[in-house]
């Protein structure tokens, strides 16, 4: 029996590969990763590789959602 394409008990493997022969930049396999994470916070490995994916964005100079601070909330004036 064969995994399919959709199966995503690979995904984390599929995303390292990605990520490691160039076809994903790091700030996409971060929001992967995140997807997976939001999905169950002790997804295997994508702690460990969402960590490899975010030195690699900052070695590049990549922007990231890890090195970003959201903005300050908006004040409504009355």
């Amino acid at each position: 029996m064969g995994a399919t394409a959709t199966d995503e008990r690979y995904a984390v493997v599929r995303i390292k590969l990605a990520l490691f022969d160039g076809s994903m930049p790091s700030g996409a396999a971060m929001q992967a990763l995140i997807q997976l994470m939001r999905k169950d916070p002790d997804w295997p490995g994508a702690k460990a590789l969402y960590q490899t994916a975010s030195s690699s964005a900052f070695e590049t100079r990549q922007s990231s959602a890890a090195h970003s601070h959201p903005p300050p909330p908006v004040e409504r004036k009355r």
